[in-house]
């Protein structure tokens, strides 16, 4: 498997477990149902979302109507484990990442997180 640099994410770490800042994230997303996502290249059918394994992304309760501000959603249970899929199980993560998100080094990478 190539090496998951999750674009939403504004770091990463390398083989040697150095910090590698994103000096390109990828802005979140508004679905057209009020979800926020991590990135548009998550807005999907439901049935994507089901072969993705990401359905907990878009539960009632994450809806951007049923929070009070966006720090309500991002620093949600479902957003952590999220988020830490993606850092520390790359091999669990979502396909969708992993197919838009497995490559080399993306380009404007900072070499350290400062």
């Amino acid at each position: 498997m190539k090496k998951l640099y999750p674009r939403c994410h504004p770091y990463w770490k390398n083989e040697d477990g150095d910090t590698i800042k994103n000096n390109s994230v990828k802005g979140l997303a508004v679905s057209a149902d009020d979800f926020l996502l991590p990135c548009c290249w998550l807005d999907m059918t439901d049935r994507d979302n089901e072969i993705n394994g990401i359905t907990y992304m878009r539960r009632e309760h994450l809806k951007i109507e049923n929070n009070d501000t966006i720090d309500d959603i991002v620093n949600s249970e479902e957003w952590k484990h999220f988020h830490r899929v993606l850092l520390e199980a790359p091999y669990d993560a979502p396909e969708r990442c992993k197919t838009k998100c497995s490559k080399a080094l993306p380009k404007g990478a900072g070499n350290e997180f400062r």
